[in-house]
Formats: structure tokens, sequence, C-alpha cells
């Protein structure tokens, strides 16, 4: 990861015990273009967050229609954000869906961040790269998460976040604890 922008990030993340490496033939990298899944940037988020989740089991019952696919490592983590009300991912059927193994976007995360943090929305909206295709939610939570320092722009929603963006977005939001 040596020059990789997130090196540093990286690191932080890695020394606060929240996001490692991955194994892979014998060696533990940090695989920064690796993809994020739902289920994971919820925990890790979570966990940046302080998160308790220990008194959490298994059996607790959610809502969520694909509730069976949740990793079991993950299921404390989205139990407990959905029952405090952080997350909820209508999909326009009447149903909700989690997508646990699903690649989460750059915009999902930032929501899913927002939430978790409990940003507010700033009283004067900023202006930054990208802020002005915003809307509705997601423009309230990013503009939330630029005031707060943890974004510096509002670009490449729409891509799958990278183990090394959501090292850097983890890492700012530590830095602001």
């Amino acid at each position: 990861m040596i020059g990789n922008p997130a090196h540093c990030a990286a690191i932080t993340v890695s020394d606060a015990g929240i996001m490692t490496g991955i194994g892979l033939n014998g060696s533990t990298l940090f695989d920064p273009q690796g993809k994020v899944s739902r289920a994971q940037f919820l925990a890790l988020a979570m966990k940046t967050a302080g998160g308790d989740v220990s008194g959490i089991g298994q059996g607790t019952v959610i809502v969520f229609a694909d509730d069976g696919d949740i990793p079991a490592e993950y299921r404390p983590y989205v139990i407990a954000a959905y029952n405090e009300g952080m997350i909820s991912v209508p999909d326009g059927n009447g149903k909700d869906n989690f997508d646990p193994r699903g690649n989460i976007t750059v915009s999902d995360a930032l929501v899913m961040l927002g939430g978790i943090l409990k940003t507010e929305k700033p009283v004067v909206k900023p202006v930054f790269a990208g802020s002005d295709s915003l809307k509705g939610e997601l423009a309230d939570v990013v503009s939330g998460l630029y005031a707060a320092g943890i974004i510096d722009s509002a670009e490449n929603l729409s891509s799958e976040l990278t183990r090394a963006d959501a090292a850097v977005l983890l890492c700012r939001a530590l830095e602001r604890k």
C-alpha cells in the first residue's frame, strides 16, 4: 500500500481494530481495491462509532426479506442498526431487503455512515464538489458529513466502495470522535 493515498488511513483503522487485512496465499494484505459488502460496511461503521452489539443474539428476528442471507458475523450489527432506526431499505415492492452480501455503493455507504454517526443537516448548505447534484435525504446526509469533515466531495457516488475508500471514511470519522 505504500504510495496509496489510503495508506495512513488503513493503518489507523487497523490499529483501532476496526478493519484488518485479508489473508491471501499465507500473507495478510489490505487489498485497497477490494469491494466492501453492505453488511461488512455496516459493521465497520458501527465499530467506528463505538456501537456495542454484545447483547444481541443470532436468533433475534428482523424484518428484512433477505434476513437469512445476513452472515452470522454481521447479524448483530444489522439487528442493532435496524432496531435503532439507522437503516431501512425499502425495495419498492413493500418488502425490505438489506442485500447484505451485495457490494455497497459510495452513496449507500454515506447514508449508512451518516445514520450511524447521527450527523445533522447543516443550517447553511455547504457548496463543494458534486453538491449541486444532490437531492433529498442524500443531500442532507452528505452535507452533514462534509460539514463534519468526513468527506471532501460528493463525486463518484454511484461507484462501488473500495476497501481504501472505506478506510479513509472510517479514519476521518474516528478522528472526529
